[in-house]
């Protein structure tokens, strides 16, 4: 509503029959935002409640709350002072403040003593607990304590009303970036097991056009719980709310999908248009390839081009024809306009990507429902810098072909401007996306292809290949798999399997251990032998392996010898889950932690840049 209304500071908009309680500046819809306190092993964060603070709001004449009868009258702005005294209500009707009249708010506060952490900025922070973080991470308590500070000299517990001040635009952007990775990016409701970045990907797989994704991050963002509008917020929360007035439930889902296709021309479709589209178009796949057989140099085939249909803007843009093309993402040597961009094939087709023309840089790919995407010799894919998304996510009956060509993940570093990310990201993502063996996807590499993970000074390096999902399977013919160069030697994984998914490995070069865990299964076919996590042995091609791979939580292991190679000792055939102690862990999803290193460059960008991060991250248009 700070947009709706062009207002950094919070509206009175909270009434009864057209009488708007003065003390709803300590908190309105059912909340007490002094007493939204931090949770208790971050209590040290929470602000102090200062009982002889006084301030009011600055609140323009064009900022009017949605149910006022006359729109020349608006209710008094928001004000602290001390005295535990009623301070009445505001009256509709004849326009005139009663301020001597016990008249409670939602909560049922009657004074407004101490109330001073009411909605300020671009997503209208409130809270004890949120202006105490936004001193932690970015104000006083940041720099006393030697940390990375933004605004070493503010006391955001203090002086709140900063925030809104005309000292500095930029703060109330930089307040509302901050708390959409705080509290929307990391929200999790551990009642309910609702994941914002789970349900991210969910949405994002499937064609971004479900509605209930944006109603729920509309109620993280205006009622602190994802649920939907018809039930309250689990306990988990800080809350509960009784209304759904203030949701602007359409307004958002409208605003959304324009920015999406208008703005960005992303591929988003209603249900109606799909259908439509598949009615009136006939997608002629290519002719099916019989299996091929490992060889030691890759197979080129005629190129197939992809087919283009005009409404459907899932191909890939031209590229800039570069040289020679590195078998590295190398660190930038300049800062990067946009943080990270996305390319959604999701229209049942083939595709193809042969040579530079067609490569993508700067780009993730996300290839779902029942698309196929062929990588050959001389094509190549490399995701953005500092960005956890893969270059190339495979998902809901989809697949990826490696015959040649490169992909690499995201190189991560924190230290510049736009860094985010201490890790280095995947380069490919082999999921199932949905909850059923019918939308498993399946991938397939043959000799040619490098799979690169992302490298990261500062953390770990990403992982080469990941396979996640009941029914998602992989078959390796050959190819290199390398995990990213991380800091100290903290080198990413080659292959990372779980939750059921299986991967097939009969040839290829593997530099960095492996992992299967929660009943995935990694089955090598040839000669060899497992001694703990160390497996060593020949393929049929006589190419030699030697790597260490851990399981955990039921992950296999298991040796099948194959007929066309005769093996000195026979290898073991029998599953082993074992678990072993390894020092490297997954790649760690983002988490409120990652404001103890917040700079400058990190926190505040120019509004086209929030915006641009957003369609990466789908994060919301209108607070």
């Amino acid at each position: 509503e700070s947009i709706t209304n062009d207002s950094c500071d919070e509206i009175n908009w909270d009434n009864k029959g057209g009488q708007y309680p003065i003390s709803n500046s300590c908190g309105q819809n059912g909340r007490d935002y002094g007493a939204e306190t931090c949770p208790i092993f971050q209590s040290f964060i929470t602000c102090d409640i200062d009982t002889t603070m006084e301030i009011q709001a600055d609140v323009p004449v064009t900022a009017m709350p949605p149910f006022l009868l006359d729109t020349n009258a608006q209710p008094p702005p928001f004000q602290c002072r001390p005295g535990k005294g009623p301070v009445g209500f505001w009256d509709e009707w004849s326009g005139m403040t009663f301020g001597t009249t016990l008249y409670s708010n939602s909560f049922g506060r009657t004074d407004v003593e101490g109330c001073s952490f009411w909605g300020r900025g671009a997503l209208l922070t409130r809270g004890s607990c949120h202006y105490g973080k936004l001193n932690y991470y970015l104000g006083t308590v940041a720099a006393a304590q030697f940390r990375p500070s933004i605004y070493p000299n503010i006391d955001f517990c203090k002086n709140p009303e900063i925030v809104c001040s005309d000292e500095s635009m930029e703060i109330r952007y930089v307040v509302g970036m901050f708390e959409w990775i705080d509290r929307v990016q990391d929200y999790f409701d551990s009642t309910l097991g609702w994941s914002y970045e789970d349900e991210l990907y969910k949405f994002v797989d499937n064609g971004m056009e479900d509605d209930v994704f944006i109603d729920s991050v509309s109620n993280i963002v205006s009622r602190g719980c994802h649920s939907a509008h018809n039930l309250p917020c689990s306990p988990s929360t800080y809350y509960q709310v009784n209304t759904n007035r203030f949701l602007y439930g359409l307004e958002r889902r409208t605003n959304f999908k324009n920015i999406i296709k208008l703005v960005f021309e992303l591929p988003i479709m209603t249900p109606a248009e799909i259908v439509s589209w598949n009615e009136n178009n006939v997608v002629t796949p290519t002719e099916p390839q019989a299996t091929k057989r490992p060889t030691f140099e890759p197979t080129f085939e005629e190129t197939l081009q992809p087919i283009m249909d005009a409404r459907i803007p899932t191909l890939p843009p031209t590229q800039t024809m570069v040289t020679s093309p590195p078998t590295r993402q190398e660190p930038p040597t300049r800062s990067p306009v946009e943080l990270s961009d996305m390319t959604v094939y999701n229209n049942g087709g083939n595709y193809i990507i042969s040579n530079q023309a067609t490569s993508l840089t700067d780009e993730s790919i996300v290839l779902t429902k029942n698309t196929t995407l062929t990588l050959e010799q001389g094509g190549y894919i490399a995701a953005p810098l500092n960005t956890d998304w893969p270059a190339i996510r495979i998902s809901i009956s989809s697949t990826f072909i490696g015959n040649g060509g490169y992909v690499t993940g995201s190189y991560a570093d924190p230290s510049l401007i736009e860094g985010e990310h201490v890790d280095g990201g995947e380069a490919i993502h082999l999921n199932n996306g949905q909850s059923s063996p019918k939308t498993a996807s399946h991938a397939e590499f043959y000799d040619g292809i490098q799979v690169i993970g992302g490298d990261a000074p500062s953390g770990f390096g990403g992982n080469a290949f990941h396979a996640n999902g009941f029914g998602t399977t992989a078959i390796i013919y050959g190819g290199t798999f390398i995990g990213g160069e991380g800091s100290t030697g903290e080198q990413g994984l080659s292959i990372y399997v779980l939750n059921s998914a299986i991967v097939h490995i009969r040839a290829g070069t593997f530099e960095g251990d492996m992992r299967v865990e929660r009943r995935g299964q990694v089955r090598f076919y040839g000669c060899f032998m497992k001694n703990g996590a160390r497996v060593t042995g020949r393929f049929a091609d006589d190419s030699e392996l030697d790597v260490t791979v851990r399981t955990y939580y039921g992950g296999e292991v298991i040796l099948i010898p194959v007929s066309e190679q005769e093996c000195e000792t026979a290898p073991s055939a029998s599953p082993t889950n074992t678990p072993t102690i390894s020092s490297q862990p997954t790649v760690v999803q983002s988490n409120g932690s990652i404001m103890l290193n917040a700079s400058y460059g990190l926190i505040f960008a120019s509004s086209f840049i929030l915006i641009k991060d957003y369609v990466a991250r789908i994060i919301w248009p209108f607070s």
